[in-house]
């Protein structure tokens, strides 16, 4: 019983990161919005997208590398979930398109 009760303030605790995370993200994207629109004028998306790219990479290794080994499993298989119906949306879309 004391370990679901333990189990159960990890996960509230690990919520409450990702929440803070969430918060800092959006924070971050808002700035970046910000500051990029003259470099997207300018002419040179590749190195917009590019950064984009480098920042998702290190926010992605961050979040993952928090997530306690209890939850993981539980996380892991939500994510294959979610991208076998993205899969499979993509395909029926591409079938109907050809």
């Amino acid at each position: 019983m004391a370990d679901s009760v333990s189990l159960a303030e990890q996960a509230s605790e690990a919520a409450g990161e990702a929440n803070a995370l969430a918060h800092s993200l959006d924070f971050l994207a808002q700035q970046l919005a910000l500051h990029t629109q003259p470099v997207v004028a300018a002419g040179t998306p590749f190195v917009f997208e590019l950064t984009i790219f480098a920042l998702a990479v290190f926010v992605g290794y961050h979040v993952v590398w928090r997530v306690t080994p209890a939850l993981h499993s539980p996380l892991m298989s939500v994510t294959n979930a979610i991208s076998s119906v993205i899969i499979v949306g993509a395909l029926i879309a591409a079938g109907r398109s050809a």
